[in-house]
C-alpha cells in the first residue's frame, strides 16, 4: 500500500510517476529502524485518518447535493409532466374521451381539502363502484379539478380529469359556505357548465358528496331540458315551489338551456352576494324562462334524495347527497356511515332485499344541521301563513279597495285577469304567439323590424303619434318603411287607436301598470315604461329578429339605413356627438337604436335590464351610461358605434344639414304639449324644404326654427344643471378642505414616526384616509362564454 504524500494529503493533485517514486511503508510487524517508535508510523496512521474523514464529507456533501437536484429535477419534472398533460388533453379532448353515444356526459367539480385520501372524492368513486350498475358510468365521469393538488391526486385514480384554472382565485382548501371563495367557486362552476352546453354537450353534474347507489338515468324524465334535485320535494315535479338544489342536475345542450344558463349567470349581478342556488330560487319565477320554452322538472327525493330529505326505499334509491350540513369532516363521517350501510344492503339475499328492513342511520354529526334547516323552512312557512291571514283579515275576499288608505303588502302574487279576446279585429292563430305572428307579417327580408311604444297621451289625435305617421309620408324614401313598423301599444286606449290607422299593432300588457296618461320623467311610471320597453326588445333580439327601435317623437325624414355602420352589433343615437363614433364619452340617447340579432347583443340586453337591479331608481339611459364602461362589454365582443347627429340629430344638437339629415328627435324637451308645438314647426320647415326647386335643395339655405318651446325648457334644465354643477363643485371643495384640514390635524397629533398607545388616556383621533383597494385585474387566462 502506497503511503500520502504530505501534497495529496493535502488534497494537491499527484501524477502517477510521482506515485511510482514514494516509498513503500512497512508492515505492522516489520520493525523500523528506531525499533517501530519512529514518527514515520505516526504520521502514515494521520494521513490514513485524513482520508477517511475526507473521503466521508465529501460523500454526505455528493449525496447531499444529489438529492437536491434530484428533488429540483424531480419538481420540474412533475410540474413539467402535468403541465404537459393539461397542454395535450384539453377540455373539448376529456369531453370528447369520456361522453356517452349521445353527447352525455357526467361532471364533478374537485379543490384538495375534498381530494385529500380518505375524503370525499374517495368516497365519490367507491359508491360507483359498490352501487347497483354504477360501476360503467365511471368512463363517463370528468372530473373539474379547481386547483394543481386536486388535479396530481385525480390523475392518480381517474382517466378522465381537467385543471380548470382561474386567474386570482385559490380554491385549494375547504371554501365556507357563504364566503366570497365559496361564491367564487359556485359561479364559476355556473360559467363552465354554460360553456359545456354551448359545446352541444349533456351533462349530469353532480357534487361530489353524492354518493351515487343506482343508475338515475332511468328516473329521469325524457321530456325536460332541465331537471334539479331538491333538498325538499313537495311531490310536484312540475312545481316551481320546490326547494331545488344545485349539486345535481340534469341538463340537455338546446337553444333552451343554453340561453337560461346565461341568463341565470347574468342573474348574479341582479343579486349580488348570493350564491347559485338563491339565484335559481329567485329567477325560477321569471317569465323569461316561460318565453324561451324551458322544461324544467324538479326530482323526486324518493329516488335522488339527501340528509334534508332522505329516500325512504333502498330499491328506488339512486343517489344520496350530504346536503343539509356544513363541515368537511361532518360530511366525511356521515357519508361513510352511509356507505356501510348501503353494503350492508347489498349484502342481502335477493329475496330479502325486496323488502328490506334496513333504515338509514344517518344523518348524525350532520343531524344538529338538518334541524336547525327544517326549523327555519316551518318557521317561514308560519310567516307566511300569518301574513296571509292577517291579509284577509284586513281586506276580506269582496272588498274593494278605494286607493284612498294604505294598503298593506300583498301576500299572494296577483294572477292577472284573464285577456279578453279583441273585438277590434285582430284574430290570432290558436298555435302561434301573437308578438311572433306581427313581427313576421312586418319584418324586412333580413328579419329586421322598425318598432316603436304608444301610450294613450301620445296616440290622441293631432298629438305625436300623426305626426310620426305623417313624417314618414312625408320624408325622403321613407314611406315604404311603414308596412315593417311595428307600434307596441302599452295600453287598450292607445291599442284601439293604432288598429285604426296602422297595420302592425301590438298590446302588450305590464301586470299592475298604467301608462294611459302622459308619463312625466323619472317617475315611477315613467321608470317602469322605459324598462319594461328594454325587457320586450331583448325578447325580440332573442327570436332572431334584428330592429330599429324609435321613439314616437322621432320624425323620420329620410331613409336611414345609408348611413347605419355595416359592422356594428349595436348603435345608438347620441344626445351631443363627439365627433368619434366609437367613443363612449358621447352621450348616448336610448330613444333611438339599431340592433342585430346576435348571441353578443342577446347578451349584452340581458345584462343591461338585469343592472337596473344595481342602479335602482334610474332610467335605462342613465344605466347604460354606467355599463357603457363595464369589462363585460369587452369580454362579450359587442360591436357599439355611437350615430352621428349630422344625421341623427335632435333639439338637444340639431343636424345642421337638411340634405344629410335623416331624423330629428325631440329630445331635451319636457312636456307633451311642448313636444307637439315644436315637432309641427319641424315638419312646416322640412315641407318647405322638400317643395323647394331642385337645385335649391342641393344647396339649402333653409334652416330649423325650432326648438321653439323646448328651448325654453331646455334653457330652464341647463340653468338647474349649471346651478347643480356649481353646487356639487361648492361640495367637492368643501370636502377636500375638511379631508385635508383633518390629516393636517392628525399629522399635528401623531406626527409621522410616533407610536400610537392604545392604553393612553388621549382618545385616537378617525382616521381622514381610506384605504384604496387594489384593482381588480381582468382574466386574462380564464376562458370566457362567448355570449
Amino acid at each position: 500500500m502506497s503511503k500520502l504524500s504530505a501534497d495529496e494529503a493535502a488534497g494537491n493533485y499527484v501524477s502517477e510517476n510521482d506515485m511510482m517514486k514514494l516509498p513503500i511503508s512497512s508492515s505492522p510487524s516489520s520493525p523500523s529502524s528506531n525499533g517501530g517508535k519512529g514518527s514515520s508510523g505516526c504520521s502514515n496512521r494521520a494521513l490514513v485518518v485524513k482520508r477517511i474523514l475526507r473521503a466521508t464529507l465529501l460523500f454526505v456533501a455528493a449525496t447531499v447535493g444529489c438529492f437536491i437536484i434530484s428533488g429540483f429535477l424531480l419538481g420540474s419534472y412533475y410540474d413539467n409532466g402535468l403541465s404537459s398533460h393539461q397542454a395535450k388533453y384539453t377540455l373539448d379532448t376529456v369531453l370528447r374521451n369520456a361522453s356517452m353515444k349521445d353527447k352525455t356526459i357526467i361532471l364533478t367539480t374537485l379543490n384538495d381539502a375534498w381530494a385529500e385520501p380518505n375524503s370525499i372524492f374517495d368516497l365519490f368513486l367507491e359508491s360507483f363502484e359498490i352501487g347497483s350498475n354504477t360501476k360503467w358510468l365511471l368512463k363517463h365521469l370528468v372530473v373539474i379539478c379547481l386547483d394543481r393538488k386536486a388535479y396530481a391526486r385525480c390523475l392518480a385514480s381517474h382517466p378522465h380529469c381537467y385543471q380548470l384554472y382561474t386567474q386570482g382565485a385559490n380554491f385549494t382548501s375547504e371554501a365556507t359556505f357563504m364566503s366570497s371563495e365559496y361564491l367564487d367557486m359556485m359561479w364559476r362552476r355556473i360559467r363552465l357548465l354554460s360553456s359545456i352546453l354551448d359545446s352541444g354537450y349533456n351533462f349530469v353534474f353532480t357534487d361530489t358528496d353524492i354518493m351515487w347507489l343506482r343508475d338515475p338515468f332511468p328516473q329521469f324524465y325524457s321530456n325536460a331540458d332541465f331537471q334539479i334535485a331538491c333538498d325538499f320535494f313537495n311531490g310536484d315535479s312540475y312545481s316551481v315551489n320546490n326547494f331545488p338544489n344545485g349539486g345535481f342536475t340534469y341538463v340537455k345542450s338546446n337553444h333552451r338551456t343554453i340561453k337560461f344558463y346565461k341568463f341565470w349567470y347574468f342573474s348574479r349581478k341582479a343579486y349580488p352576494k348570493k350564491h347559485d342556488q338563491d339565484v335559481l330560487n329567485k329567477i325560477k319565477f321569471d317569465r323569461f324562462l316561460t318565453q324561451i320554452g324551458l322544461k324544467m322538472r324538479f326530482l323526486d327525493t324518493l329516488y335522488f334524495g339527501g340528509f334534508c330529505q332522505a329516500s325512504k326505499d333502498f330499491n328506488q334509491v339512486c343517489t344520496m347527497h350530504a346536503n343539509c350540513c356544513v363541515g368537511l369532516e361532518n360530511k366525511v363521517n356521515d357519508l361513510k356511515i352511509l356507505l356501510q350501510v348501503w353494503r350492508k344492503y347489498m349484502s342481502l339475499p335477493p329475496n330479502t332485499t325486496a323488502k328490506p328492513q334496513l333504515s338509514w342511520t344517518v344523518p348524525q354529526n350532520c343531524r344538529k344541521m338538518t334541524n336547525v334547516r327544517t326549523t327555519l323552512v316551518f318557521m317561514a312557512a308560519a310567516a307566511v301563513a300569518g301574513c296571509f291571514i292577517a291579509y284577509n283579515f284586513v281586506y276580506p275576499p269582496g272588498f274593494l279597495y278605494d286607493g284612498l288608505a294604505p294598503r298593506l303588502p300583498s301576500c299572494r302574487n296577483t294572477i292577472p285577469p284573464p285577456q279578453q279576446a279583441s273585438t277590434l279585429g285582430n284574430q290570432l292563430e290558436d298555435n302561434m304567439d301573437p308578438l311572433d305572428k306581427i313581427l313576421k307579417n312586418a319584418c324586412m327580408k333580413n328579419k329586421t323590424v322598425i318598432i316603436t311604444t304608444l301610450n294613450d297621451a301620445w296616440a290622441e289625435p293631432n298629438s305625436i303619434f300623426d305626426l310620426f305617421l305623417e313624417s314618414f309620408n312625408i320624408g325622403s324614401n321613407t314611406k315604404w318603411l311603414l308596412k315593417h313598423l311595428l307600434v307596441i301599444c302599452v295600453d287598450q286606449t292607445a291599442y284601439a287607436r293604432c288598429l285604426v290607422i296602422h297595420p302592425h299593432c301590438y298590446l302588450l300588457y305590464t301586470q299592475g301598470a298604467n301608462f294611459t296618461g302622459e308619463v312625466f320623467y323619472l317617475t315611477p311610471d315613467y321608470l317602469q315604461m322605459m324598462w319594461r320597453r328594454t325587457q320586450i326588445l331583448s325578447s325580440i333580439l332573442d327570436k332572431g329578429y334584428n330592429f330599429i327601435f324609435t321613439d314616437t317623437d322621432i320624425m323620420w325624414l329620410r331613409d336611414p339605413f345609408p348611413q347605419f355602420y355595416p359592422d356594428a352589433d349595436f348603435q345608438i343615437a347620441a344626445d351631443k356627438f363627439m365627433g368619434d363614433s366609437y367613443s363612449f364619452k358621447n352621450a348616448p340617447n336610448c330613444g333611438f337604436v339599431n340592433v342585430k340579432s346576435n348571441d353578443r347583443t342577446i347578451g349584452f340586453y340581458k345584462f343591461w335590464y338585469l343592472s337596473k337591479y344595481t342602479y335602482p331608481k334610474t332610467n335605462e339611459q342613465e344605466v347604460l351610461n354606467r355599463i357603457k364602461f363595464d369589462p363585460f362589454i369587452g369580454k362579450i365582443g359587442l360591436k357599439v358605434r355611437f350615430l352621428d347627429t349630422k344625421y341623427f340629430g335632435g333639439f338637444c344638437e340639431p343636424s345642421e344639414d337638411l340634405n344629410q339629415v335623416c331624423t330629428m328627435h325631440a329630445n331635451c324637451c319636457i312636456g307633451l304639449e311642448n313636444k307637439v308645438n315644436d315637432l309641427r314647426a319641424l315638419l312646416q320647415v322640412w315641407k318647405k324644404y322638400m317643395s323647394s326647386p331642385h337645385n335649391a335643395t342641393g344647396t339649402s339655405q333653409a334652416v330649423w326654427t325650432v326648438p321653439q318651446n323646448c328651448r325654453m325648457r331646455n334653457s330652464v334644465v341647463f340653468d338647474v344643471t349649471e346651478k347643480r354643477i356649481n353646487m356639487w363643485t361648492t361640495l367637492v371643495f368643501m370636502a377636500a378642505a375638511a379631508v385635508t384640514g383633518c390629516f393636517i390635524g392628525y399629522n399635528f397629533v401623531y406626527p409621522p414616526g410616533s407610536r400610537y398607545d392604545a392604553l393612553a388616556v388621549t382618545p385616537h383621533l378617525p382616521s381622514c384616509r381610506t384605504t384604496t383597494p387594489p384593482s381588480q385585474q381582468a382574466s386574462t387566462v380564464v376562458r370566457l362564454i362567448n355570449y
